[in-house]
């Protein structure tokens, strides 16, 4: 299903479904939030160069990089579906933001918990298991916030939350994903 604009007014949505949509009008939709989001991996790709040296002394610190950007993606993945669709019905955010806020406190601190004691037994390093936990949690806790406050903005602002909402998101999260760890990674290990 597809998000457009009726002429209704500002706010107003109409559900139509993705057979409808011409292909040119799909492009037109998608490919400039995909073309921010390979700006954002290539800005990623220098953020993470511009820490080598951090990298090269504790090369443990890449292997979990993967893990991370992925947690904090998919936890944002299910806010924004979440929303996307509680919009879509006309919910208000003011019904479900704290809710969702909380819960996605709670699955970084779930995620930090259980990942701990992994990387600690297959590294034997307190200090690489603490910042990859908190990494974890912080870069969880702040997808949810933002797979929240993303949907509800693009729509006030008269774009399609629908298209727009999961590629700016996951670009915003995986660059403060990145930036998160290797800052933690600088100050404890």
């Amino acid at each position: 299903m597809a998000f457009n604009r009726s002429d209704a007014g500002l706010g107003s949505w109409r559900i139509i479904s993705s057979a409808e949509e011409p292909v040119t009008r799909r492009l037109r939709h998608r490919l400039p939030w995909l073309a921010l989001g390979l700006a954002g991996a290539m800005l990623s790709a220098w953020i993470v160069s511009s820490a080598e040296d951090e990298i090269a002394r504790n090369v443990a610190l890449a292997f979990f990089m993967p893990a991370i950007v992925y947690m904090a993606d998919a936890v944002g993945t299910q806010t924004e579906v979440l929303v996307v669709r509680s919009l879509s019905a006309g919910i208000p955010l003011r019904d479900f933001f704290f809710k969702e806020v909380l819960a996605g406190v709670l699955i970084g601190v779930l995620i930090a918990a259980a990942f701990y004691p992994f990387c600690f037994v297959l590294y034997d390093r307190a200090s690489l298991a603490l910042t990859v936990s908190l990494a974890l949690f912080v870069s969880s806790a702040m997808a949810g916030t933002i797979a929240l406050l993303l949907p509800w903005l693009l729509m006030r602002t008269g774009a399609d939350p629908a298209f727009g909402s999961g590629p700016l998101a996951t670009v915003v999260q995986d660059l403060l994903s990145i930036v998160i760890y290797l800052a933690l990674a600088t100050a404890i290990m």
